[in-house]
């Protein structure tokens, strides 16, 4: 484990990998699409890449698009939104069946037809138990056209990743588990995939494409941490817990793998001090 990022301006929510090892970041307070290079012998510092001029609070990187393209989701507009590599922004859908969105808060770009996949629960507090309506969308023909994966029901679905089968894992932070939609035929079947105990729950998701392993980052405040270490959690595609990978953070936001599965990209973040870290993991 290696701190090999660090930036104290920007209190970013998303560490994404390009296919060619590039490691890219977003910066929610500024909307800001930042770079870094682990390269060096040292920690790396940040640089700014792409401005989106509005506030998403995740992305996915779209290479199928070409490189520098990226996919926002924007709770705070209600949109996702496209941002090409001349950074001209295309809104893609903000709202279902003529209802708005709660707000876009985690989105995912297929491996298998480059369709995009984003869960819709607005900012924290936004669905509850009391009012546990967020939502997963995906689009289809070419994103020409969106359908509900599941259209309600869920408390802060906040991170999202689609394996090379198609198969689509969502956390759902408030009720602290994994959820699993499984592609049957021309529909999905859901499922609870893990459910966790303890902490504040899940924040994000990332899956091997190679052993199909699953990569699940824990948040807890560090004001209510018992100990100063957090934990990424790491399932097998069964659904069993194949082992932790323990971070020198509890605030952890995000993570990414490797097109080659050999490293596990973690983002630990704090909003107070605007402070984010990348560690990096050699699995």
């Amino acid at each position: 484990m290696e701190l090999i990022c660090e930036t104290k301006e920007n209190y970013c929510t998303r560490v994404r990998v390009s296919a060619d090892g590039e490691l890219f970041l977003l910066c929610a307070a500024t909307g800001n699409v930042l770079k870094c290079d682990p390269s060096g012998e040292s920690v790396a510092r940040t640089e700014e890449v792409v401005a989106t001029n509005t506030t998403p609070s995740t992305f996915a990187l779209d290479e199928g698009q070409g490189e520098g393209s990226f996919i926002l989701a924007n709770p705070s507009e209600g949109s996702v939104v496209l941002m090409d590599a001349n950074a001209c922004p295309k809104t893609l859908f903000s709202s279902f069946e003529a209802k708005p969105f709660i707000g876009p808060c985690a989105v995912a770009v297929s491996p298998v037809d480059h369709e995009v996949f984003f869960t819709d629960g607005g900012h924290e507090g936004d669905t509850s138990f009391s009012n546990p309506t967020g939502a997963i969308y995906r689009t289809v023909r070419g994103r020409k056209q969106l359908l509900a994966l599941c259209s309600t029901g869920l408390v802060q679905p906040c991170g999202i990743a689609v394996d090379r089968n198609g198969s689509v894992f969502v956390c759902e932070q408030g009720m602290n588990r994994l959820l699993r939609f499984a592609p049957r035929g021309g529909h999905y079947v859901g499922s609870v995939f893990y459910q966790f105990s303890g902490s504040m729950g899940p924040t994000d998701v990332a899956v091997d494409g190679q052993s199909g392993s699953i990569f699940v980052t824990m948040f807890e405040p560090a004001s209510l941490a018992h100990k100063k270490e957090g934990k990424v959690v790491v399932l097998d595609p069964s659904g069993k817990v194949s082992g932790e990978i323990v971070v020198p953070s509890t605030q952890l936001s995000s993570v990414a793998l490797s097109v080659d599965g050999r490293c596990a990209y973690i983002l630990s973040s704090d909003e107070v001090t605007c402070t984010s870290e990348v560690f990096r993991c050699t699995l």
